[in-house]
């Protein structure tokens, strides 16, 4: 009766996340177990930093902190960093443009090798040409010569989670930095875990504000089945920001998805009242 009910669940959440999308869509088992279908498809994605986001014009949710406004307004990064769920796919041109600022990073890192900020920023570069191996590698750099740059921490557990996430779903299982740790996928996985959470924590060590870290945290240990942990560290960011309207909508789905279901539609009806207006669509639909 639990497995029908959460099938059914997790069917219903589904549909609700794009209603577009046909009802038979997510009636084939073939289609992956119901936690992924939960995790991909209906939760709120991770928020991660680029020059380029997509405007939640009706969300309430805060997306500025000192330490982001500090790293903008001292001006060595081309364009003022954003916090973002929505990122930009980029034009060819684009493209070619940052492959160009990787160039010119590179060639003022050969005169300058101790220069965090220039890995950094060469590190954003990477990221946004979805290299996120070179991207980490700079990241890990930046960290080396400069240990209190948060940002680059929250940078580098967002683009390991990335590229675990695409290594996931081509099969490949390769990190230029930890590969020989690697005796088999799920230790691998693990390894690839731990790491995301240690850097997630030293965030929240320099900067125990910043709710983005736990709101990354918590979908991550959801992935995980931590429904509780990713529950507490849904509940710590709200603390934080009372109106994290992302916030709210993945811990109702969290509490419901493990039977609080009172608790769970509060948790979404408030969602809704912040900007996230499919919330009370899926509230519908769940009663």
């Amino acid at each position: 009766m639990t497995k029908d009910r959460r099938r059914e669940f997790s069917r219903r959440a589904a549909q609700s996340g794009d209603d577009n999308l046909a009802e038979e869509r997510y009636q084939s088992a073939t289609r992956g177990n119901i936690q992924k279908r939960y995790v991909d498809v209906v939760s709120e994605p991770m928020f991660a930093l680029s020059y380029y986001s997509k405007q939640q014009t009706l969300r309430q949710t805060n997306t500025s902190h000192p330490t982001l406004e500090a790293i903008n307004q001292i001006h060595t990064l081309p364009a003022p960093l954003r916090l973002t769920l929505q990122e930009v796919s980029l034009t060819a041109d684009l493209v070619e443009k940052h492959f160009e600022a990787i160039s010119n990073l590179s060639r003022k890192i050969d005169k300058d090798d101790n220069d965090a900020m220039l890995y950094f920023a060469r590190a954003i570069e990477f990221a946004l040409v979805q290299d996120y191996n070179s991207a980490l590698e700079d990241a890990t750099r930046a960290i080396q010569r400069q240990p209190n740059l948060t940002l680059a921490y929250f940078c580098r557990a967002t683009w390991r989670y990335k590229l675990l996430e695409y290594q996931r779903s081509t099969g490949e299982v390769q990190d230029v930095e930890y590969n020989k740790l690697a005796g088999s996928d799920q230790r691998f996985q693990n390894i690839t875990f731990d790491l995301i959470m240690r850097d997630y924590d030293e965030v929240l060590r320099q900067q125990p504000d910043f709710q983005w870290a736990l709101y990354n945290k918590a979908g991550i240990l959801a992935t995980q089945k931590a429904y509780n942990d990713a529950i507490n560290a849904y509940t710590q960011a709200i603390e934080i920001d009372n109106d994290f309207a992302e916030a709210y909508f993945n811990r109702g789905l969290t509490r419901i998805y493990i039977d609080q279901n009172d608790a769970g539609l509060q948790d979404l009806s408030k969602a809704g009242e912040l900007g996230i207006y499919q919330a009370y669509n899926l509230i519908t639909r769940l009663k």
